[in-house]
């Protein structure tokens, strides 16, 4: 399983790793570009990268013996709460759609998290905009900060693995 903004995948790549591969997860947090760029998310072609790259691994699972398994992660702030992103999902042909709520990260998003903040309320709102999706084969699975404290562990790019521990990252060495 590999988690990735998409913006690298290529037929190539597919082609010579796809056999390895159960689940792809793709992040996205808007269908909306200046909101993914507002978030950080790209320089302003976020979403065509993130469609171009379901398209892909659908183009890709039509001839695999092993197809891979699709996956849409979404964090919710204050910026996409709002957002209606059914017809975006549908669209992409995703199996899951896994929705988090931003989750403050001691050290990571102190500067920002006041302004990214939602309630549970608002996080609420926006899985039950979203779970008629479900009717059309896409399971929809909101995470909250509890359900995710302590529940993933991850490796960044300098080799460390890392997890979040009580509202801080807790990383290895290389």
């Amino acid at each position: 399983s590999i988690i990735t903004n998409g913006s690298l995948l290529t037929n190539e790549w597919l082609n010579e790793n796809g056999k390895f591969l159960d689940i792809i997860g793709v992040s996205c947090d808007s269908s909306i570009e200046s909101i993914q760029k507002l978030l950080g998310r790209g320089n302003g072609s976020a979403v065509e990268k993130v469609k171009r790259a379901f398209s892909l691994i659908q183009k890709y699972n039509l001839h695999a013996g092993n197809p891979i398994f699709t996956k849409l992660n979404s964090v919710i702030t204050s910026y996409n709460s709002k957002e209606d992103m059914s017809d975006f999902v549908l669209s992409l042909g995703v199996n899951r759609w896994k929705i988090f709520q931003v989750l403050p990260v001691e050290g990571e998003n102190d500067e920002d998290i006041e302004n990214l903040a939602i309630s549970m309320n608002e996080f609420k709102e926006f899985i039950n905009k979203h779970i008629s999706l479900r009717r059309y084969g896409i399971d929809v699975v909101g995470e909250d900060n509890d359900n995710m404290t302590n529940s993933y562990l991850m490796i960044n790019p300098e080799g460390q693995f890392y997890q979040n521990a009580s509202g801080k990252y807790i990383k290895s060495e290389s």
